[in-house]
């Protein structure tokens, strides 16, 4: 059954799965039946004041016109509503299509930034590291009069021109750091060697400081005692070589405390909190 004007516009209002196209054309025809009524409220409004009709049918008219203008002027707001409504949702419509735009645009954009993330550094260390091979290559092949590597990989003249115009070469660009800050390439080779020579300190350092500590660990503080009678022993210590004539304190090795025992003396570990002292004790410290 075909449904009235009013009835459609009724069914139009808020409904946001109406398609543009059919809100288009509601208003369309709402504009149509606006202008019959504008033009039917007009002509009724000149019948109005024609002498010619009879005091009854001028009353009719002038009813007729008001009820007409007035059906004209409540169908304006109707079609201001929709095409308010026609507006919001066609700015809704291109909204929704602008964010799904911005959605596929961001999502290309990670994940590109997750493929660069995965494989530029592994990229940028295997070119870098084929522009230091044909950098130091340049320095062996240019007492020879050679062409570089990089120009017979390449296909161009050796001496890097095309007639007037020179070429590029690879090993004169700049590559910055991945994460920023310095220059990747070319590599600063003062830099490098200072570098590489204070990684080399200190690792001698360190290796140092731990032959030390080793060293130490093999000391421990002893009591030595020598043996009764006339006897008396030579052994070794911290100190170097010397004789045992009365109890004393020295610092040992496993070894030497097998030394000194084996020359005759009683040789007694004292335990960090213990302390020698005279005559011939031991003393706890607290």
């Amino acid at each position: 059954m075909t449904q009235t004007l009013a009835e459609r516009i009724t069914g139009a209002k808020g409904n946001a799965r109406m398609r543009d196209a059919d809100l288009e054309s509601l208003i369309a025809d709402a504009k149509a039946e606006r202008e019959r009524l504008v033009g039917s409220a007009a002509s009724h409004d000149e019948e109005s004041t024609d002498f010619a009709l009879s005091d009854d049918d001028r009353e009719e008219a002038s009813r007729l016109a008001g009820s007409f203008q007035r059906a004209a002027t409540g169908l304006a707001k109707e079609i201001a509503a929709l095409e308010s409504q026609l507006e919001e949702k066609q700015n809704s419509d291109k909204r929704k299509a602008e964010e799904a735009t911005r959605a596929a645009i961001v999502a290309r954009r990670d994940a590109l930034a997750a493929r660069l993330k995965e494989r530029m550094p592994a990229l940028l260390d295997e070119l870098i590291g084929l522009l230091d091979e044909i950098e130091l290559n340049d320095l062996e092949i240019e007492p020879l009069r050679l062409e570089s590597a990089e120009a017979i990989a390449r296909g161009v003249p050796g001496n890097f021109y095309d007639g007037p115009s020179p070429i590029g070469r690879y090993v004169k660009m700049k590559i910055p750091a991945w994460g920023g800050g310095r220059l990747r390439w070319p590599i600063d080779r003062v830099a490098e060697a200072m570098a590489r020579r204070q990684v080399e300190e200190q690792r001698r350092l360190v290796e140092r400081k731990a032959a030390e500590a080793a060293e130490e660990a093999r000391w421990s503080r002893y009591i030595i005692t020598p043996p009764d009678g006339d006897n008396v022993p030579t052994i070794k210590t911290h100190r170097g070589t010397e004789q045992v004539r009365s109890t004393i304190e020295r610092r040992l090795t496993a070894e030497l405390v097998d030394a000194a025992r084996k020359a005759g003396c009683t040789v007694t570990e004292l335990k960090p909190s213990e302390r020698f002292g005279l005559p011939n004790a031991v003393e706890i410290i607290a």
